[in-house]
């Protein structure tokens, strides 16, 4: 009976939406480069999240190419956003071609797909699974 108390207590939360805004290569060889990915997160809740850490995967044209996790923790408020960059380490090897249309001169966008968990610091409710699909680089609106 004392658990079901609980779950009276227990905050839910509908899942946050994570869109990838930018990726920066920042080095590496032939066999592993290192990103920087600036990602957006939506919050659809009436409070606020305080975010200790996102781990994710992301693939390209459905392929894994990188994971990592966030720097620091962070807070994404009630009905709000956020951004937040992080550093991922990537194999690019197989998903090198899909990578270099999205930085070509005519700039093709690949289709990628973000999975992973949002790590809360809270003490009833840990960890928020995403999977969000998307086109990067965004479509900007007007024309050449």
């Amino acid at each position: 009976m004392f658990v079901g108390g609980c779950a009276l207590f227990t905050p839910r939360f509908q899942r946050p939406e994570l869109a990838l805004e930018r990726v920066d290569l920042r080095g590496g060889n032939l066999f592993a480069q290192t990103m920087r990915l600036r990602v957006r997160i939506d919050n659809p809740n009436d409070r606020a999240l305080p975010v200790e850490r996102v781990l994710v995967r992301l693939s390209l044209d459905g392929r894994l190419v990188a994971s990592g996790t966030t720097d620091a923790p962070f807070v994404v408020p009630a009905n709000g956003e956020a951004r937040f960059d992080m550093t991922v380490n990537a194999n690019l090897a197989a998903g090198l071609a899909e990578l270099a249309r999205g930085f070509g001169p005519r700039r093709e966008a690949i289709d990628y797909t973000l999975d992973g968990v949002v790590r809360l610091d809270l003490p009833m409710f840990r960890s928020l699974p995403f999977h969000e699909t998307g086109r990067w680089p965004p479509d900007q609106g007007g024309g050449a």
